[in-house]
């Protein structure tokens, strides 16, 4: 299976969220563009891009990998274990 995890993404939904955290479009995308890697959000164009990609007859991806955003992978390093370290038990 694979899979596209996009992060911020340039939507309307995007639009709604700026207005809601009091800030113009410019000023929301700067924000959310200033903790990923890369410094800049995606565009609806850029997921299909990759959907393209995982669909086409001559794919030449590895089957069962997935496509992740640099801002998911810089997530994934703040929030995952450190090595060697023990989860705490939920009871």
């Amino acid at each position: 299976m694979n899979a596209v995890g996009p992060g911020v993404v340039h939507t309307a939904m995007t639009e709604v969220s700026a207005a809601r955290a009091g800030r113009t479009m410019e000023e929301h995308l700067r924000f959310q563009a200033a903790s990923i890697p890369r410094d800049r959000t995606g565009t609806p164009h850029d997921i299909a891009r990759a959907v393209l990609f995982f669909t086409a007859e001559d794919a030449t991806s590895p089957p069962d990998r997935s496509s992740t955003s640099a801002a998911d992978r810089t997530a994934e390093r703040r929030h995952s274990p450190r090595p060697g370290s023990r989860m705490p038990s939920i009871r």
